[in-house]
């Protein structure tokens, strides 16, 4: 590698924009490898956000595998590059792509929390309904973690509010948020018209959940969108029997001002 090939390198990990285009001016290639990496993908390894759409603006190669044949996207996702991935979406990549860990990029994401880089996808008409590695939706993830601003913008963009998760005991996503008391999700799923009355494998619906939690707030939210107290889990029982059993005198009080459907 020549001396001003290096000091291409070198000029961008110091993030001295003017002093990259010179060097471009000068004739330098801007796919130029060192260590088996470009200029672009050595912006993107050192998180410089500005830099890297400036090298894609420039017209670098933004599709070079680096030496572990991971592509420019994937790492701008895993380093929550938001401004990089939206640049290369817009060149025409495909937001789709499964990740090498398996996941969706989407779904990779909303694992991050990172709302700035789930805007982007979902603006960039990625599906909504991508999976991870556990087939877990991005959807499921958010209301697992109780990720409400980005659970509010799947469902908007589309997202399955009655998707099933057949590996992790068929819970849906109302089923996730209410097993976390993620009261805000399970309002906003509700408000979407989800399926109340959906049961996991041990035929708990998500009243069940939110009794099990003895959550009455959850319960009381559920019950007033029309959740059914008659539905019997995989013994046998519905919430109702469950709570006088019990002698839970606060579910009770709370049941008995909704009738039995």
């Amino acid at each position: 590698m020549s001396t001003q090939e290096q000091e291409l390198h070198i000029t961008v990990r110091a993030n001295d924009q003017e002093k990259v285009e010179t060097l471009l001016a000068s004739g330098v290639s801007i796919n130029c490898l060192f260590y088996g990496w470009t200029p672009f993908q050595l912006a993107i390894e050192n998180h410089l956000e500005n830099m890297a759409v400036y090298l894609i603006e420039k017209g670098c190669d933004f599709l070079f595998h680096d030496k572990h044949n991971n592509t420019p996207f994937e790492a701008a996702v895993k380093n929550n590059l938001w401004k990089v991935v939206a640049a290369l979406l817009d060149e025409g990549v495909d937001g789709n792509q499964v990740l090498s860990t398996g996941d969706s990029a989407l779904c990779f994401a909303v694992e991050l929390g990172s709302f700035d880089l789930v805007n982007v996808f979902l603006k960039g008409s990625v599906n909504p309904d991508g999976v991870n590695k556990r087939k877990e939706s991005a959807l499921y993830i958010a209301c697992q973690e109780g990720e409400t601003a980005i659970a509010k913008a799947l469902i908007q963009s589309g997202a399955n509010v009655n998707c099933v998760h057949e590996e992790n005991s068929k819970f849906t996503p109302l089923i996730t948020a209410v097993a976390g008391d993620h009261e805000d999700i399970v309002k906003i799923l509700v408000q979407a018209k989800c399926d109340l009355d959906l049961q996991d494998s041990d035929g708990w619906t998500a009243l069940w959940h939110a009794f099990g939690n003895s959550n009455e707030d959850i319960c009381t939210i559920l019950l007033k969108a029309g959740a059914s107290m008659g539905v019997t889990n995989s013994d046998g029982k519905t919430v109702v029997q469950e709570a006088n059993e019990n002698e839970d005198d606060e579910f009770i009080e709370l049941f008995s001002k909704f009738k039995v459907q």
